[in-house]
């Protein structure tokens, strides 16, 4: 049981990890589009 419950604490922490990235992506490709429209 409780090796159980460290795997899913295991993989929750990577889908925080994964949500995270996904997040900082999307703000740099809105960054990117925002100075490109600038031009």
């Amino acid at each position: 049981m409780r090796i159980a419950r460290k795997k899913t604490d295991e993989s929750r922490r990577a889908q925080r990890t994964a949500v995270r990235m996904r997040l900082r992506v999307e703000c740099r490709l809105d960054e990117f589009l925002m100075e490109r429209d600038r031009r």
